[in-house]
């Protein structure tokens, strides 16, 4: 499979990982325009972070492990955001370092490219870049695949290997992930959680930790922090009301609007091109949002098409 991958892997989205990996759209555009253009027409765009709110969970999902001195090189704007947010210090030395940027890099190179429904339908890329792969396996590591196969009642081009699950669900929840509480594996692996129940083997799960005694605050500091509202509400919506009812919410980041947060990577992304007066009469939102940041000047007063 990994062979298949690399050599199916488009060199827009090649170029991308190898030289600009983790960088927003805008960066990506202020650094390498020709290569967005590339990524659009090659539908590998949408695989591009279009923005972040939170400079730390941005590093933790692009680059963790990797030391200050190695994102510096490859990305100072972060390094810069991450000093903002107060949060640099949460990151590790070049002794204590995990991982560099090549190993990640190369983890990305020889794993299947991203899914894309713009692309491949979800049974092309199943049986071009995970063919043999179970279903409990595939609806871990590759949900919106999964989902769309189930949907589309199009699952038995995947092997089935539940019956395991069956005959002994224990075994499978410490294989499989041993780290969840109940709560956890009610949600993620229901059908594990079904039949530890049925087989009266649930209390041998851990239990949730006890919200009462420990501060609900402390608990998304220390379980979920990045996490922003609507993220927070879709993994713990205990934790999201407990929050609410104590008026803690707005600790919480609000959902990313690329209209306000990014409004001129949005106008990139969206509207490209358009002079200032087709864009007021196409996004007033934009068109206030790059104002109210200042960056107006950025839009041209033609288009440079119709010149």
């Amino acid at each position: 499979m990994t062979q298949t991958t690399t050599a199916a892997q488009n060199d827009s989205w090649t170029n991308y990982v190898k030289n600009h990996y983790g960088l927003t759209r805008a960066q990506l555009h202020r650094k390498n325009p020709e290569l967005v253009d590339r990524l659009k027409e090659e539908k590998n765009i949408t695989s591009v972070p279009l923005y972040y709110t939170s400079a730390l969970a941005h590093y933790n999902k692009y680059y963790h492990g990797i030391c200050i001195a190695e994102l510096r090189h490859h990305n100072e704007e972060l390094i810069n955001d991450l000093c903002e947010e107060e949060t640099l210090t949460e990151l590790p030395s070049r002794k204590k370092a995990t991982r560099t940027l090549a190993e990640i890099i190369t983890d990305i190179l020889t794993a299947p490219p991203p899914f894309n429904p713009k692309k491949d339908t979800a049974a092309t890329y199943y049986k071009t870049y995970l063919d043999g792969m179970p279903r409990g396996k595939l609806s871990i590591e590759h949900p919106k695949v999964y989902k769309i196969l189930r949907n589309l009642n199009q699952l038995n081009i995947a092997p089935v290997t539940h019956k395991g699950i069956r005959k002994d669900p224990l075994a499978a929840y410490q294989n499989t992930c041993p780290d969840l509480d109940r709560r956890e594996l009610r949600l993620k692996h229901p059908g594990i959680y079904a039949q530890l129940s049925l087989q009266k083997k649930l209390h041998q799960v851990k239990t949730p930790p006890n919200s009462i005694q420990q501060p609900p605050l402390e608990i998304y500091n220390t379980q979920y922090a990045g996490y922003d509202r609507r993220q927070l509400r879709a993994a713990n919506i205990a934790l999201y009301n407990k929050l609410s009812a104590k008026g803690l919410l707005e600790k919480i980041p609000k959902p990313p609007n690329p209209k306000h947060d990014d409004p001129l990577g949005y106008y990139h992304e969206h509207y490209e091109g358009l002079c200032r007066t087709e864009l007021a009469k196409k996004d007033k939102v934009v068109v206030r949002s790059l104002k109210k940041k200042n960056l107006w000047h950025n839009i041209p007063f033609k288009n440079p098409k119709a010149a």
